[in-house]
């Protein structure tokens, strides 16, 4: 995408302000951000930067959560688990936000605010700006685990280790550590029923964190048994260089972890695909029709 130049701007800043006043988008100071930050504990707080990776990775207010603004609206499940929390939008100039925070605000989060000022104006209020690898890898925020490589070791020197993969489906399939079998976390009493005896057991998944809280319920499940995680999960069996394998050869429990949609389900029928495409085509049809629906569709 060419750089946008400066009448291009002008134009656009003055239409989502047009946006911000026609659906009502709500702002908040920086100082009532902090008070919220403060009752986190007790109220679930949501602070979103919506700017580019790379932008966010320069420079962030602390505990802000990188989410370019049509990926949190198209994916907003992926990013907040609390409907009715409180969602606060930034970026620098609050246009990127107002527009973010519309479309949120459409969907009918009940509680949804840009950040008055940008990110510039509350960074001594909400701490300093820090700066972070775009990626923004976790590897080492968990005590305990084993490196990638100790754990290919004691693969290859036991082979009666039982190695559970307690990641999502799809990123088993794309890469897993050879040994691995997939299994959601939840199902690890079944996995003790199937497995009573092992011995030891060494958890892993695409995010460390997760790998450790199963670590932490298998130890409870079989008391007697070593239980290791790979620090840094698969991605750091990966970065490794170490072998990996592809595919699901072993499931221990169903692969509903994930709902696909018909573009990305590798089950996906030719049926089911036409079906979205018809729904998809027919939304604005459907938002007329019910009067239900919380978009509103302005005619300007």
């Amino acid at each position: 995408v060419p750089p946008s130049t400066e009448e291009g701007r002008r134009v656009a800043a003055q239409r989502i302000r047009q946006v911000a006043e026609t659906y009502h988008v709500r702002f908040v100071e920086p100082r009532t951000v902090a008070e919220w930050q403060a009752d986190a504990a007790n109220r679930t707080l949501y602070l979103f930067d919506v700017r580019q990776p790379q932008e966010y990775a320069a420079g962030h207010i602390p505990g802000a959560v990188s989410a370019q603004g049509g990926q949190l609206v198209q994916a907003t499940d992926e990013y907040a688990a609390v409907r009715n929390g409180r969602y606060v939008l930034m970026d620098d100039d609050e246009l990127r936000a107002i527009m973010t925070a519309h479309w949120l605000q459409q969907m009918g989060l009940p509680e949804v605010f840009v950040l008055r000022g940008g990110i510039a104006a509350a960074a001594g209020i909400l701490g300093d700006l820090a700066a972070t690898e775009a990626d923004h890898r976790e590897e080492g925020v968990v005590p305990g685990g084993i490196e990638a490589a100790e754990a290919a070791r004691m693969l290859e020197d036991e082979p009666g280790i039982l190695c559970l993969n307690v990641g999502a489906s799809n990123r088993h399939r794309e890469q897993h550590v050879p040994a691995a079998k997939w299994v959601v976390r939840s199902f690890l009493p079944r996995v003790r029923a199937q497995y009573p005896d092992a011995g030891h057991i060494l958890l892993t998944a695409d995010q460390e964190k997760l790998a450790a809280l199963a670590a932490q319920d298998a130890q409870k499940l079989w008391p007697e048994a070593r239980i290791d995680f790979i620090r840094g999960g698969t991605p750091a069996w990966m970065r490794a260089g170490l072998p990996f394998a592809t595919g699901m050869p072993c499931a221990l429990c169903p692969e509903d972890d994930i709902w696909y949609r018909p573009y990305t389900d590798i089950h996906a029928s030719k049926a089911s695909m036409q079906g979205y495409f018809d729904w998809e085509f027919g939304l604005v049809e459907k938002i007329n029709a019910d009067g239900c629906v919380a978009f509103d569709v302005k005619q300007r």
